[in-house]
């Protein structure tokens, strides 16, 4: 989940995705991996600090070389 996750997060954030878009496709693909997740497991998963980590690593390896991973 966490590979999958910074690379869609890595992958789209390169091509100039919002965050907010990144966050609502990494949780569209927990629902899909796992749907029998219960909604308060899935909301606490959504909702955490690793969705939100996830996201900050991929933000940080694009801004400390920006030519280099944007399209």
């Amino acid at each position: 989940l966490i590979h999958g996750g910074t690379f869609l997060a890595f992958h789209q954030l390169r091509k100039g995705f919002h965050r907010a878009k990144v966050k609502e496709d990494i949780s569209t693909a927990i629902r899909v991996i796992d749907p029998t997740l219960s909604e308060a497991r899935f909301r606490s998963i959504k909702d955490g600090k690793a969705v939100d980590r996830v996201i900050d690593i991929a933000e940080d390896i694009i801004n400390q070389n920006p030519q280099k991973h944007m399209l």
